[in-house]
């Protein structure tokens, strides 16, 4: 992570940073599977959802996922936006 990019910065959406390597960048944002993903799949298993249905945070909801926000040309990780 370069010193000029400041985690508090990003989010769910793409932002424009730059890349210590190839300067002026886009942000490419991935969700992945973050801690609130695995504290829901954990409740949903204590519940009595044992039939994969505890894997749908971590699979299917994008929107409890945290988010890695990657250089499109040198797919460095640039930062990460997490849930908690």
């Amino acid at each position: 992570m370069t010193s000029n990019v400041r985690q508090a910065m990003f989010g769910e959406q793409p932002v424009k940073v730059t890349c210590a390597q190839c300067g002026d960048v886009t942000t490419r944002a991935q969700p992945v599977p973050g801690l609130l993903s695995y504290l829901l799949g954990g409740l949903l298993c204590a519940f009595g959802c044992i039939c994969g249905c505890c894997l749908i945070p971590c699979m299917c909801c994008q929107s409890v996922q945290d988010v890695d926000h990657n250089c499109p040309k040198c797919m460095a990780l640039l930062g990460r936006y997490k849930r908690i």
